[in-house]
């Protein structure tokens, strides 16, 4: 149980967007990262698995991705003994074979969180030691938005805008692929720029069927993540103070989201 006095200083560095947790480079070295957001997920539907390492038994939904090395990610539902992850000790990244995997019964919540930068984060049955898991979206897509709009805010915050230029004009050209795919012939119309140029009045039709295939787009990123740690799964984070503080990552949740 974290202390009262540490509970406010926590909440006012994660409002604050100083709140820090321990992420892996891709080129292997420890970073300490801003904490973006936390979240609580139901996942009563998901497997859920547990996998032991000489760090301990640290308990998963069985789509979320663990590193099993600084660039590459393996489901933890697929990994087997003797499989090396990667983990982190005393600041020090290092590989530890797994040396057993179980499935358990289903958990009602499972916690995560969003690092900025490398999108991946630190957490152990100790909060000094651990593996190294992804914060992205895994597999089981349930297709819906976020709950809270700070969700929303996060999303924006690690991704820096909801679709990119490119994609924009992907879904324009898209939009324009159904329209000549319908009677009468218009295949001439072959390009965006043509469109402009010849039939500007059916520029308001293309558009709302290019804001049809970015909205599926969009869906398709605010989904149920299978976001896999337990509560008691302990995370070490650092103040402003620079002060590390060790707490379970279910208690960071409810201290990130008490609006006291």
């Amino acid at each position: 149980m974290v202390a009262e006095e540490d509970r406010a200083k926590l909440r006012a560095a994660f409002t604050a967007g100083r709140l820090r947790i321990r992420s892996v480079t891709p080129g292997g070295d420890v970073a300490w990262k801003r904490v973006l957001q936390v979240f609580r997920h139901e996942v009563p539907e998901e497997r859920i698995v547990a996998l032991e390492t000489d760090l301990g038994v640290e308990t998963f939904t069985g789509g979320h991705r663990i590193y099993v090395n600084p660039t590459d990610r393996v489901p933890a539902e697929e990994l087997r003994p003797g499989d090396l992850v990667l983990a982190v000790h005393a600041d020090q990244a290092l590989y530890l074979p797994v040396k057993a995997a179980r499935a358990l019964p289903p958990r009602r919540y499972m916690y995560d969180l969003t690092a900025e930068d490398h999108h991946n984060f630190v957490s152990g049955v100790g909060a000094s030691s651990g593996t190294v898991k992804s914060n992205s979206p895994d597999k089981f897509y349930h297709f819906r938005p976020p709950e809270h709009e700070a969700n929303i805010g996060a999303y924006n915050r690690v991704f820096g805008q909801l679709w990119e230029n490119a994609e924009l004009v992907e879904y324009l050209e898209r939009a324009l692929d159904t329209w000549n795919m319908m009677p009468p012939s218009t295949e001439g119309l072959n390009s965006l720029d043509a469109l402009v140029r010849d039939k500007p009045v059916w520029r308001t039709a293309i558009l709302w069927e290019a804001i049809v295939h970015a909205c599926y787009a969009l869906q398709a990123n605010w989904t149920a993540e299978e976001f896999s740690l337990e509560y008691s799964e302990n995370v070490k984070v650092t103040l402003p103070d620079g002060r590390q503080v060790d707490v379970p990552i279910g208690e960071l949740y409810g201290i990130c989201h008490d609006p006291a």
